[in-house]
């Protein structure tokens, strides 16, 4: 056997490069930190600046049909993320839907009926879990279309609606739900257009506005200061709610379910897929 100085130096060159690398990580992390830590302070606000009633103007409006500018949202919380916080709604939805992507792109190849699990519970849990997916599903769909009016909204009503998939997963198999039909493409073209129509709508406005020789801004509920857009209502009674809410929770909630659905398809799928390699070699 004889000893080669060059593997030597190639293998002390890559661990000096890797040490390297963990040290301008724990530097940038250290640095990051520090700096992020010293400067909140200059974000405090102050305790007798008007500022500090940002909590009383939220309640002021998003419900008050008094106010022609008020999003009409009994819901306060559901009329901050859509009304008050929209951008930030909407990139979240597209951070998310870009991780899905990442996860596609790095496990499609576990995505093949060849693995799906085929195991199936007696029929007792079986039983069981059709009255609690019937009952999820309503849940799911009652907590998106009331976001507006209580606790709840598109993401909240998206997540219990995919619940419904993992508990017919866990008792009838996986693949029993690809016999019904239910494929990732379509799961990613339904969560396409929940994200398309998010897009299309906080858009309405400006074309709107367009078409008819007036101002008005995107994500723009009701009206607002300098706006020929009066917004969209319904009737509870006598009283109106917004009625444009409504739709951004429905594609809200069609995004999300079908997002957390692909990731039990690949975390169920990969998983039986090394199972049966496993057991294979």
């Amino acid at each position: 056997m004889t000893f080669n100085t060059n593997n030597v130096v190639e293998y002390m060159s890559c661990r000096s490069k890797r040490w390297l690398g963990i040290l301008i990580v724990i530097v940038s992390i250290v640095v990051v930190g520090v700096v992020y830590t010293l400067s909140t302070s200059k974000l405090i606000v102050p305790i007798n600046t008007p500022n500090r009633n940002i909590v009383e103007q939220y309640i002021r409006f998003a419900y008050n049909p008094f106010n022609k500018s008020s999003s009409l949202v009994p819901a306060i919380v559901n009329s901050i993320v859509w009304d008050f916080r929209g951008l930030d709604t909407l990139f979240e939805t597209i951070v998310f839907y870009t991780a899905i992507i990442a996860s596609i792109a790095i496990y499609h190849e576990y995505l093949t009926e060849t693995y799906l699990d085929t195991v199936e519970l007696s029929k007792i849990p079986k039983t069981v879990a059709i009255l609690v997916i019937g009952a999820s599903i309503a849940i799911g769909l009652a907590v998106a279309f009331k976001g507006h009016l209580t606790p709840g909204g598109g993401f909240q009503g998206g997540a219990v609606i995919a619940a419904t998939l993992f508990i017919l997963a866990a008792t009838w198999s996986t693949y029993y739900i690809s016999k019904l039909g239910i494929s990732v493409k379509h799961l990613i073209v339904l969560r396409s257009l929940g994200l398309l129509g998010i897009i299309l709508l906080s858009f309405y406005p400006l074309v709107y506005c367009l078409l008819n020789s007036c101002s008005a801004f995107i994500f723009q509920n009701q009206w607002k200061d300098n706006s020929g857009y009066l917004g969209y209502r319904y009737y509870m009674g006598d009283d109106p709610v917004s009625l444009t809410i409504i739709f951004y929770n429905v594609f809200e909630s069609i995004a999300i379910a079908n997002g957390f659905i692909i990731l039990l398809y690949i975390l169920v799928v990969s998983g039986y897929r090394e199972k049966f390699e496993e057991e294979s070699s």
